[in-house]
């Protein structure tokens, strides 16, 4: 299932799911825990050949439309946030999209920027349409994790799904690990105490 945490929240409380993985959430209620998969950097995406495509600062994209994604209730408060944080007025918002196909057909056919995950710009699926625009800015990003409830052990399935999940993210994790291994999770068994 592809969902932000605020949207699958209730059915990990209630069961229904076994875990989530994805950028961490603000608040995590108690009952559940999480597990560092890696440290996450963002970047902004635009389309192969973009006009603005030699920008080197967010003080040049804040005329730009921007493609919001987000984990908050009100995702425009993480672009007023990393904008301010540079004493620059927020960018004008043109879309909310919350699928990946989505997001990808807006990016690839339009001149809308939007704030990522750095893996997109490795990613085979996307390389051909979009582009990183390197800026000069230091643009963090909620950590990666695994979350599921506390109080239950996750099922020999969802575990090992956990596992490969885990493996998989650190073959994808910034920055990429040194020879010492440093730099990127090993996988293991999740949630162990």
């Amino acid at each position: 299932m592809e969902a932000a945490f605020p949207t699958v929240e209730q059915r990990l409380l209630d069961g229904q799911l076994d875990f989530y993985v994805g950028p961490a959430p603000e608040k995590l209620p108690r009952t559940l825990r999480r597990e560092l998969y890696f440290k996450n950097e963002r970047v902004i995406i635009a389309r192969k050949g973009h006009p603005l495509r030699g920008a080197r600062s967010l003080a040049q994209l804040t005329q730009a439309e921007w493609i919001l994604t987000g984990l908050r209730e009100r995702v425009e408060r993480e672009f007023e946030e990393l904008f301010s944080a540079y004493k620059l007025p927020a960018p004008k918002a043109f879309v909310r999209v919350d699928s990946t196909m989505g997001l990808l057909a807006m990016l690839g056919n339009t001149d809308a920027l939007a704030l990522l995950p750095r893996q997109w710009t490795d990613s085979p699926m996307f390389k051909n349409v979009l582009e990183a625009l390197p800026v000069c800015e230091k643009l963090l990003a909620p950590d990666i994790v695994l979350i599921a409830r506390s109080s239950v052990p996750l099922t020999p399935v969802a575990e090992q799904l956990a596992v490969l999940m885990q493996r998989a993210a650190a073959q994808v994790s910034w920055p990429k690990p040194d020879a010492n291994g440093k730099g990127a999770v090993r996988a293991k068994r999740p949630l162990q105490k």
